[in-house]
């Protein structure tokens, strides 16, 4: 709480939602801000101009005002423009070897993640929540059940709210539930949750970190600095998790195998830990995860035309959220994969479907992307077709189907071959099932 930014220059990267966050949350605390994004379209234009607006609204337009304390690069990284910063932000999206960031290493300049910079001014009780899958779903359920506690609570971080946008609302009182990434944490050097929780560790953005060992070390920050008053909240059914643990200076609560919890799920396993911690009685937790019907973009049922489900799993971006959505589809299905790849082997998905027998895919359709690359991966384990975009796959998906097949979008990659992120993916797909829901039979 004693961390101040007034009269200092702070470089943001990157104009995405979190870096627009911070960028507005910095000025209004009096920092002078140097916004640096290295596109430039009209998306982006747009939204500078909305935090020049912002800046020039709540700094008043006298001499020497908003212009000194904004200024907005865009389409490039240039050192003059970072030139005399404190401190830099940096949004999830930028990658390591961006040049703000090889700057600001060779300048000895420090480089905050944006939950970073949160972490550092909020006054709540923080239960962070990480994981190659099941981060949202775990985040979203502790938003509905730690209400329970009669303390505020703050849903934000990954799930979409950026954490710096809310965190002036948080109280001693209120509990901050935050879902954070691999790349946020790999910023983060003071960040400390009073409960941690690690659902999983399994291949994913091995595009941007070296190595899986690499990808485990950035999650296992989320505890560096815990100590023997917080909690970290491990799943014991994980053997990259149990590695992780061994080190760990807080208080160990498990989930998983031999747990005793009257659930099965993972995810359900890990909110009923932390609401234990906080004492939530057990008849609210049950009603709340009995309640729960699910997100959007994960196992979505979209419609049902000509006797064909359709159910949008955009939200799958690595091999491993593939694997799940594969083993919970029991009617026959034609499966569309396929994207951007990050790195991640598709030799687990191999592994499944060649032991999954009667319940093995119909046909894989492998698109975007990495459509050669998985179709090279799943040779000889199923029947494999290639399409270049989400509309040319489905189109071809509804060929092959028949009554009471699903057709089924979990693509096990990222989305940005294409898309903004998978929600544009998932929306893209929801719109072109409803186009055949409403086209005649």
């Amino acid at each position: 709480m004693t961390f101040d930014v007034a009269g200092r220059v702070v470089a943001v990267v990157g104009l995405g939602r979190s870096g627009i966050a911070a960028a507005e949350w910095l000025l209004a605390h009096g920092a002078s801000v140097r916004v640096t994004e290295r596109g430039d379209s009209e998306a982006l234009r747009r939204a500078a101009r909305r935090l020049q607006l912002a800046a020039s609204t709540r700094l008043g337009r006298h001499a020497g005002g908003d212009e000194d304390r904004l200024r907005v690069e865009l389409g490039r990284h240039t050192t003059e423009h970072l030139r005399g910063c404190d401190w830099l932000v940096v949004s999830p999206g930028v990658p390591e070897d961006a040049l703000p960031l090889a700057w600001a290493r060779e300048h000895r300049v420090p480089i905050l993640a944006e939950v970073e910079l949160a972490a550092r001014v909020c006054a709540g009780t923080i239960v962070a929540v990480t994981g190659t899958n099941g981060k949202t779903t775990v985040t979203t359920l502790l938003g509905e059940l730690l209400p329970a506690t009669k303390r505020p609570v703050i849903v934000c971080g990954n799930i979409g709210r950026p954490f710096i946008e809310v965190v002036d609302g948080a109280t001693p009182e209120t509990i901050v539930v935050l879902e954070i990434s691999s790349f946020q944490l790999l910023h983060c050097d003071t960040l400390k949750p009073s409960v941690g929780v690690l659902l999983n560790i399994s291949q994913n953005h091995l595009d941007r970190h070296p190595s899986l060992a690499d990808y485990a070390a950035a999650k296992r920050r989320l505890f560096a600095r815990q100590n023997a008053h917080d909690w970290a909240v491990l799943n014991a059914a994980d053997p990259a998790v149990k590695r992780l643990s061994r080190r760990l200076k807080a208080q160990k609560v498990w989930f998983g195998k031999a747990s005793g919890l009257p659930r099965t799920n993972p995810n359900e396993q890990a909110v009923w830990r932390v609401g234990e911690l906080f004492r939530v009685p057990e008849a609210t937790i049950r009603r709340v995860l009995d309640g729960f019907r699910g997100l959007p973009h994960r196992l979505e049922v979209i419609g049902v035309k000509r006797g064909i489900r359709f159910i949008n799993d955009s939200k799958s971006t690595t091999p491993a959220s593939l694997c799940w959505a594969l083993e919970r589809v029991e009617t026959p299905s034609i499966v569309l994969v396929g994207g951007r790849n990050k790195g991640a082997d598709f030799g687990v998905v191999k592994t499944l479907l060649a032991r999954m027998d009667g319940h093995r895919p119909k046909l894989v359709i492998a698109l975007g992307e990495a459509r050669r690359t998985i179709a090279s991966a799943l040779r000889g384990a199923v029947n494999l077709r290639q399409a270049a975009t989400l509309d040319e796959a489905l189109r071809l998906a509804c060929r092959q189907a028949r009554a009471g097949d699903t057709v089924l979008l979990s693509p096990g990659c990222a989305s940005f071959d294409q898309f903004r992120n998978y929600e544009e993916r998932g929306e893209r797909f929801r719109h072109l099932v409803q186009q055949l829901a409403e086209a005649p039979a």
